[in-house]
């Protein structure tokens, strides 16, 4: 049986790319992955138990430290209230995990929240925030092993959403609103060490979504309302480019910038445009691969130049969760067989 060399390279190439699936496939069973999504943990696939009294309302963030797993996210009140309209809500009180066991950072009185999580040493540092159920007065707070901090007395001034410890250092990434303006629109501001600074290398308003410290080099992720949303990402309060960004028939950008890791050199991106998973490696655009044309990133980890991306993706009105590798997709657990609805965390370890 003889082969043409069309034949040869065809041959080639197949068996390339199934190695090179392999390599990466099996990157993910040398490494424990952990996902947090809407209603729970995975741990390389397998629910991971939580302990709470009555349900989970959201979760939002997963941190490894040693053999410590650490969890956040809100479960409901056993108490409802009634606002002024007659009206009946149930409150959340923000909780945080450690190996599963639950403590409450909140308490009944207070209609709680969790946005970020950072483990520093013997630290635990948890932002979020609420409001109160008595005078209705807003607040965001850090946590630092479950005792709170205020950090401003009303969400209009800073609302926290990522959260990044380098030596005693604390970096807040989130946004605050001008209530000067009758649009009221989003500021995007970092909070570090109790100071408030306003990111503002344009005219346009915006929102911080994503901290990242390396050395010196502080990294921001988020993004600018311009035509629609636009993403950014600033190293040292200096905006970056990212490419691919691209308005649509109407003139309208719909990208955004979620979460920013930086590994060596390189820094690495988080997003969407125009409803589709993107990953930006120093600037540069890679859309992730999706079964549906709708899909997300909210979340990118790198350890030891593997790329873990998370979100999702929508088929109708039915959302999944979903992981890239390295740029590969692999399927997760639908929400039926014990999966998540969607995943806002990554980590490896």
């Amino acid at each position: 049986m003889t082969f043409s060399l069309r034949n040869s390279l065809v041959l080639i190439l197949l068996i390339t790319i199934i190695i090179t699936s392999c390599k990466k496939l099996d990157s993910i069973a040398q490494r424990d992955i952990y996902l947090a999504g809407e209603l729970g943990v995975l741990k390389n696939e397998t629910n991971l138990p939580l302990n709470y009294p009555t349900w989970i309302n959201r979760i939002s963030s997963v941190f490894v430290s040693g053999s410590d797993v650490y969890v956040i996210g809100e479960i409901g009140s056993t108490k409802l209230y009634r606002d002024g309209y007659n009206r009946v809500y149930n409150y959340w009180i923000a909780e945080i995990w450690k190996n599963g066991i639950g403590v409450d950072l909140t308490d009944e009185n207070f209609n709680g929240f969790t946005t970020s999580l950072f483990v520093s040493g013997s630290d635990v540092y948890v932002t979020g925030g609420g409001v109160d159920k008595k005078t209705g007065a807003s607040g965001s707070f850090l946590w630092k092993n479950g005792v709170g901090t205020k950090l401003c007395e009303n969400f209009n001034v800073f609302s926290p959403k990522s959260i990044f410890v380098s030596g005693s250092d604390i970096y807040i990434a989130g946004y605050g609103v001008d209530t000067t303006s009758n649009s009221r629109p989003y500021i995007p501001k970092l909070w570090k060490n109790g100071t408030l600074t306003t990111i503002t290398d344009d005219a346009y308003d915006g929102v911080l979504e994503s901290v990242f410290v390396s050395g010196s080099d502080v990294y921001l992720a988020g993004h600018k309302n311009y035509l629609g949303s636009f993403a950014k990402v600033w190293k040292n309060g200096i905006s970056m480019n990212l490419s691919d960004i691209k308005y649509d028939s109407l003139n309208i950008n719909d990208s955004w910038a979620n979460s920013v890791f930086v590994e060596g050199r390189d820094v690495y991106v988080a997003g969407n445009n125009h409803e589709r998973a993107i990953l930006w490696k120093n600037g540069l655009a890679q859309y992730l691969p999706d079964d549906y044309k709708i899909s997300f990133a909210k979340s990118v980890f790198v350890l030891d130049s593997d790329i873990y991306v998370a979100g999702g993706e929508f088929q109708g009105v039915n959302h999944f969760a979903k992981l890239w590798v390295n740029g590969v997709a692999v399927n997760l657990p639908k929400p039926d067989s014990g999966g998540l609805f969607n995943v806002t965390s990554v980590f490896a370890k």
